[in-house]
């Protein structure tokens, strides 16, 4: 049973001694990530190191290069940078892809992003040490990380929109940024209204499904709303009119939602209860789940820690 798996092979367990990992975070370098990624101004975040024998896997927040304690570390080294080494470096590497040192903890998209990256790798000791690692992180999720549901506003959205036609918002700053990166991942028609839109201008020309439209422009009809502009309740009833009674689900992410959305409300119909969410809706399923989310993690983390330490217990207590 793959949940019995265990770090008693003394092939393994030689590797993991001498398995050292360098790794540098990309967020220390380039700030917001999504917002980088928005304007396109991917950082550079690479290694240079001297030795071919290291081989570098990257996500969206983090880059490690991996080799063994006979690679010299020749790179410059930067604030924040970190060195593993045997137990720490196995330890940290599973967590890692188990979606522990994620934004939304617990995530599935770097587990299935290190099993590519496993299966470029020529055959030596390194892929055998990371499809061990594979291995043992899919052991993690089944036991403590499965259906661990939505964590942030990006996260919920997805989730929420995925069924719908098409996706209309109404806002461009920093809300956008967050929630796009997730919604970009779903096949889905996207169009953005907002007052300046020249200042969103790139962003169909690296997005084929998004469309940048002024706020002067009337949808006839609407998907799935979300609301990111502090616009008052009567400003969207204008701006949309009788397309908002049609709308698919409405996602207000305004402040004001709390005490301005009676208008909103009355203009959705009688079918406002189940098509209309306001922020603390949201937020308040976010928080729950992530109270969860926090046990989970948890249990994930003592069970990689005494799977990891478990050859290195044995031995002292004899």
């Amino acid at each position: 049973m793959a949940s019995q798996l265990a770090f008693n092979s003394s092939d393994i367990d030689s590797l993991i001694s001498s398995f050292v990992i360098v790794h540098r975070r990309r967020n220390a370098l380039s700030g917001n990530l999504a917002a980088n990624n928005l304007a396109g101004q991917p950082a550079d975040f690479n290694f240079e190191f001297k030795q071919t024998t290291w081989r570098f896997w990257e996500t969206c927040v983090r880059r490690l290069a991996f080799g063994n304690a006979d690679f010299a570390v020749e790179t410059e080294m930067r604030p924040g940078d970190e060195i593993f080494q045997g137990l720490k470096a196995y330890e940290f590497l599973l967590e890692i892809i188990c979606g522990l040192h994620s934004p939304v903890k617990g995530e599935t998209e770097v587990q299935g992003q290190f099993k590519i990256f496993c299966e470029t790798l020529e055959n030596g000791w390194l892929k055998k040490l990371l499809k061990h690692a594979y291995a043992e992180s899919k052991v993690v999720r089944d036991l403590h990380l499965r259906g661990l549901g939505s964590q942030s506003y990006g996260s919920i959205t997805r989730r929420k929109v995925r069924e719908c036609s098409q996706v209309d918002i109404v806002g461009g700053g920093h809300l956008l940024r967050e929630i796009l990166p997730w919604i970009l991942k779903l096949d889905l028609k996207i169009r953005i209204f907002v007052r300046s839109p020249e200042k969103l201008a790139d962003l169909p020309k690296r997005n084929q499904q998004v469309e940048v439209f002024s706020l002067s422009q009337r949808p006839e009809k609407l998907g799935a709303l979300l609301l990111l502009a502090p616009l008052s309740s009567r400003e969207i009833k204008i701006w949309a009119a009788e397309a908002l009674d049609g709308s698919e689900l409405i996602l207000d992410f305004r402040g004001e939602s709390a005490h301005d959305n009676l208008e909103l409300v009355e203009a959705i119909g009688s079918e406002a209860k189940s098509r209309y969410l306001p922020l603390k809706i949201i937020f308040d399923e976010i928080e729950a789940v992530k109270g969860r989310v926090d046990e989970q993690v948890a249990k994930a983390q003592n069970h990689i820690r005494e799977k990891v330490y478990a050859p290195q217990n044995r031995l002292s207590q004899k």
